[in-house]
């Protein structure tokens, strides 16, 4: 397959592979152009000096090789972006297109940086079969797993032996993809709801036997004594009502009598325990202490987040990680803050997740360039960015690499820094 080139326009990136001489792909490159195919990026034919070119456009997106270059590739990862892959091959049976001209190379799957949603270059005259392309990607994701390469557990090394089978079709990787995560486990009694409105009722299974007694202790607040009051209340009739059955004999009398004091003992009683006072509460002065204490050690957590509230160019942020790996150091122009480069290659954009060095700036792309380092000497790449990365003044092209000197200007958008 010819080697890809790069091209940068005012508002664009893109990918370019010259057309082969005598190749008759007309059919699909029609296709492909006249149509939005899900999961496709777009094919744009060109003619120029250089013979027949076919641009893809890349604008937002990033090779999937580089997200993870320093990173690990969780299971719940890798399930997005082959899950979305096997979306594109159904997705190409609807336009009677050959699955064995996509690019799988993780080099060449383009993805949302933010979602990881991949976007495949269809390639007329690149054809290589399936199941071995998909093998290939899943020895990508074996090294690049989060576990250990040899773990039968991990889902990269599972769909690593699904794939190696004869006769498998993407509806049995899919079906692997669809089963529950093992390393998942699912808290006990958690009841999720669709309604909020749901969430306030109790269920069969959290009610006390005794539920005035479970909401009085919840609440703080005594029952009022209506069974104390009721049995005062009966012996007074008992003993008053003429014609009281108890009033026949003397008997009767006293035990009318002791009904009616026995319930009003109770009575008094019941209501002298429900004017008690409360427990004693926290003393809210105590609680604010407390409060304190924890923010001042979160404080002292993240000192190592230096912040710059510069509204000049907004708010960057530098992750620091251990010192004795720095590699060199950018001293932004402005505000003369230093930031050392903790790692190689060394990302810089404003998606936090994903990038070394996080600038808050709308002219600075999510992912927006890396500074490499080869044989001791350190390179600047653009890794697609809309408003440029520049040296010295002069704008780097889409995908571009070079070298740094010290001293050297590095603009990243509208934010400037010189490699000390």
């Amino acid at each position: 397959m010819t080697e890809a080139t790069y091209k940068k326009t005012l508002d664009h990136n893109y990918i370019i592979f010259p057309i082969p001489e005598e190749m008759d792909i007309d059919y699909q490159i029609n296709m492909i152009s006249e149509n939005e195919i899900p999961g496709l990026i777009r094919l744009q034919p060109h003619y120029d000096q250089d013979g027949p070119q076919l641009y893809y456009e890349t604008s937002s997106l990033q090779p999937l090789k580089r997200m993870y270059e320093h990173r690990t590739i969780s299971d719940k990862e890798i399930r997005i972006i082959l899950g979305s892959i096997l979306s594109v091959y159904r997705s190409l049976r609807d336009y009677m297109l050959d699955d064995s001209h996509l690019l799988l190379m993780p080099e060449y799957i383009y993805v949302d940086a933010g979602s990881l949603k991949p976007s495949l270059i269809f390639l007329p005259f690149y054809e290589q079969e399936r199941n071995k392309s998909l093998l290939g990607l899943c020895e990508y994701f074996m090294a690049r797993s989060s576990h250990e390469g040899n773990d039968p557990d991990m889902l990269s090394y599972r769909l690593y032996h699904l794939v190696r089978l004869e006769n498998i079709v993407p509806a049995d990787i899919q079906k692997l993809l669809d089963e529950p995560a093992d390393n998942i486990s699912k808290p006990e009694q958690t009841v999720l709801y669709d309604d909020p409105a749901e969430e306030e009722k109790i269920q069969p299974s959290s009610v006390p036997a005794n539920i005035k007694e479970a909401v009085s202790e919840a609440t703080g607040k005594k029952s009022f004594p209506l069974i104390q009051l009721f049995t005062f209340i009966l012996g007074l009739i008992l003993c008053l009502v003429p014609g009281s059955i108890l009033r026949i004999s003397r008997s009767g009398k006293l035990g009318g009598l002791a009904l009616m004091l026995t319930g009003l003992i109770l009575f008094i009683l019941s209501l002298k325990n429900k004017t008690k006072p409360a427990a004693k509460k926290e003393n809210p002065q105590e609680t604010e202490a407390e409060a304190g204490e924890f923010d001042a050690y979160f404080s002292e957590s993240n000192s190592g987040l230096q912040q710059d509230t510069d509204d000049s160019y907004g708010r960057t942020i530098f992750i620091e990680s251990d010192p004795g790996s720095i590699e060199g150091i950018l001293i932004e122009k402005t505000k003369k803050e230093e930031y050392p480069i903790s790692s190689i290659p060394f990302t810089i954009g404003k998606l936090k997740e994903r990038v070394d060095l996080e600038l808050k700036d709308r002219s600075v792309s999510r992912i927006h360039a890396r500074i490499l380092k080869k044989d001791d000497k350190y390179y600047l790449q653009d890794c697609g960015s809309t408003n440029g990365t520049f040296i010295n003044g002069i704008q780097l092209q889409a995908e571009e690499t070079v070298s740094l000197e010290k001293d050297d200007e590095i603009g990243i958008g509208r934010v400037s820094f010189v490699l000390a």
